[in-house]
């Protein structure tokens, strides 16, 4: 794919609206939130080739997609809410799926409500059942997750609906879009690929007899993670037949929503209104299906935060961007970048995001951000969100990820996003990592007053820390199909095993985490199960990477030293 340059889009940007289109210089706007749907689900953002979406890839390949657009808690209400209002949901209100947005703070369908659009609000809302302020149209579901026979409001009323949500919502969507006058905003909300994902029967069991991507780091930490991590059993995977089967439904759901997006194209053709209109495609949120043995959202681990974003706008993005740079764009963002399109000054609103437009220029630009989760723990929220997992805020940059939870005991991560991009070691008790550790600490200091986060209520330290090793932890890992291959114990005191069954000649290397080799032995194949035994009681206790070579693949992973 051809990458544009942030120069070339200088240019676009300074040239005359009228001399890219036409039409009404006010662009309609269609946004459309999947749900659970993770950056990597599709062939454009390096996901897997049997999927197959090719209109929500052509969002992308004839406008923008931006890489590193990133959510800032990962929850579907206090994601949607900061979509919604341009705030972070310590100031929005929102901060849990229990609480709404506080009352006062403008939406976007209320700005843009008051300035002349018709607002349509179709799908999945979540943060309110009921018609809220803002919107003409509102057809929404209930804040519960069903996907046969739904409930809906349509306004403030409660009704039933025969059928599967997807079909429900595509009907819904189709008409309203044939009819509304422009401009027009409409949200549609999919519940797809929330789990537990019911396909529709035209898509159950269309993935059955392909293989699923399991994460290569399906299996727990070993060391220095956080002490409710594993307590819930229910948010833990601990077969890959679990998770291909949760991940044949979440990509047979995503199948729902490309329908969707495929019809809303034809509509917009018909009524010769496809390039006036902006089309943003997203998600409230990610989700772990696997990735340190872990299912489910809300931490800032990778696949939980990280989303794709595709808009097609001709007016500011040639086919073919690809905005890839350095800086973050986040969900807060999509509030001010939406009412710059429509002529609306954004600073009027005072949000914590900001336009993709001025980021993209050059005039502001996000090399770190602000993750948070929180738990107030008012006794008025479900059992998942009255769990005793602590609140946390984090601070992510393109090297290091930070988080602090809320615990009576010192809590915390590091991770070096260059070296380990898998997450898999905390680095926390590194000595050569104490510099980034107090940097980072300053750093999330300084994002929370940035971000006026002083929330009062969010004071609730739970009972918590960091567990030294993971008995149960074994790392397991592939050096190509069909051979399987171990480490045991992780940690390791004195003797380090390595399981496997070899075919090949095969290489092992350990070396610390300053490149200096502490172990290297080359061999023969072998038939036997245990291939090595490593005396590694000389070395001092810390992280080291081991790395197998075989036949031209290598594989690389931590384990830890006591």
């Amino acid at each position: 794919m051809m990458k544009v340059s942030l120069r070339f889009l200088l240019v676009i940007l300074c040239l005359p609206v009228a001399a890219l289109f036409a039409q009404s210089a006010r662009p309609n706007v269609i946004m459309i939130i999947a749900d659970d749907l993770r950056y990597d689900a599709f062939s454009v953002t390096g996901g897997p080739d049997f999927l197959n979406t090719p209109s929500i890839n052509k969002i992308a390949n004839e406008g923008a997609r931006f890489d590193n657009y990133y959510c800032v808690y990962p929850l579907c209400v206090p994601a949607r809410a900061a979509m919604m209002t341009g705030l972070y949901p310590h100031s929005n209100g929102a901060v849990d799926n229990c609480t709404y947005i506080k009352p006062g703070i403008k939406t976007l369908a209320q700005v843009l409500d008051s300035a002349g659009y018709h607002t349509g609000m179709i799908g999945k809302y979540h943060i309110a059942a009921k018609k809220q302020n803002g919107w003409d149209y509102w057809f929404a579901t209930s804040r519960k997750i069903e996907y046969e026979n739904p409930t809906f409001f349509f306004n403030s009323t409660e009704q039933i609906k025969t059928g599967h949500v997807e079909n429900i919502i595509f009907d819904t969507v189709h008409k309203y879009l044939s009819q509304v006058d422009t401009p027009f905003f409409v949200t549609i909300g999919h519940p797809s690929p929330h789990r537990p994902v019911v396909p529709l029967p035209q898509y159950d069991g269309i993935f059955d007899d392909i293989d699923m991507p399991i994460p290569e780091n399906f299996y727990q930490f070993s060391a220095w993670y956080p002490s409710f991590l594993y307590e819930d059993s229910n948010k833990i995977y601990e077969k890959e037949k679990t998770i291909s089967k949760d991940f044949r439904n979440y990509f047979s759901g995503i199948l729902a929503v490309e329908d969707n997006v495929t019809n809303i194209f034809s509509i917009l053709q018909d009524r010769n209104l496809l390039n006036n209109t902006m089309i943003i495609f997203t998600s409230d949120n990610g989700a772990n299906y696997g990735e340190h043995a872990l299912k489910g959202k809300g931490k800032a681990y990778e696949p939980s935060i990280h989303l794709p974003l595709f808009i097609r706008y001709p007016a500011w993005y040639p086919a073919n961007t690809v905005v890839d740079d350095d800086f973050f764009t986040l969900n807060i963002d999509i509030m001010p970048t939406i009412l710059q399109a429509a002529k609306i000054n954004p600073d009027k609103y005072h949000p914590q995001g900001t336009s993709l437009q001025k980021q993209i220029s050059g005039e502001v630009q996000r090399d770190a951000f602000l993750f948070e989760n929180i738990k107030l723990k008012t006794g008025t929220c479900d059992a998942i969100e009255e769990s005793d997992r602590p609140s946390m805020r984090g601070v992510i940059t393109n090297d290091f990820k930070y988080v602090k939870s809320q615990c009576d005991k010192l809590t915390e991560e590091l991770y070096d996003l260059n070296a380990d991009p898998l997450e898999t070691t905390n680095l926390v008790k590194e000595a050569n990592y104490q510099t980034v550790l107090n940097e980072m600490r300053a750093q999330l200091t300084a994002l929370k007053l940035q971000y006026f986060d002083t929330l009062k209520k969010d004071k609730k330290i739970e009972d918590c820390n960091l567990i030294k090793s993971n008995p149960n932890a074994i790392t397991y890992f592939k050096v190509e199909d069909n051979m399987p291959l171990k480490i045991s114990p992780n940690p390791v005191d004195e003797s380090l095993n390595l399981y496997g069954d070899f075919n090949a000649a095969t290489s092992i290397t350990i070396t610390n985490l300053m490149g200096q080799v502490a172990y290297n032995h080359a061999f023969v194949e072998s038939a036997s199960s245990q291939i090595e035994s490593i005396n590694l009681a000389h070395l001092p206790s810390g992280i080291y990477l081991i790395t197998i070579r075989q036949e031209g693949s290598q594989v690389v992973k931590t384990f830890w030293k006591n």
